[in-house]
This record gives C-alpha cells, sequence and structure tokens, in this order.
C-alpha cells in the first residue's frame, strides 16, 4: 500500500474514532481508550508524514 493511501486510511479511521468519542455513548474507561487510540494515530501519521 503507497504511504498516502495508509495515511489516508489511518486519517479515516481517526475520524471514526473521534465521532464515536463525541457521540457520549460510551464508559469512561472507553473513552480513555479512544483518545490512546487516537494519540496513537496521530503519531503514526506523523511519522509517516516524515517518510514521505
Amino acid at each position: 500500500m503507497p504511504l498516502a493511501d495508509e495515511i489516508q486510511d489511518l486519517e479515516n479511521r481517526m475520524k471514526k474514532i473521534h465521532h464515536s468519542l463525541d457521540s457520549g455513548n460510551f464508559s469512561a474507561e472507553e473513552n480513555e481508550r479512544m483518545n490512546f487510540a487516537i494519540k496513537a494515530h496521530e503519531k503514526k501519521i506523523q511519522l509517516l508524514r516524515s517518510l514521505q
């Protein structure tokens, strides 16, 4: 998978997580996990962009 496609895929998944987090339908623990996932996606995106 080309790098740009990988970045786009990560951004799309991160948007879905943000949307779920914003819905307010989850417990505090689940929100914490989603925040962790968002941060992990952001770091991975930064890393991949630095390789372009």
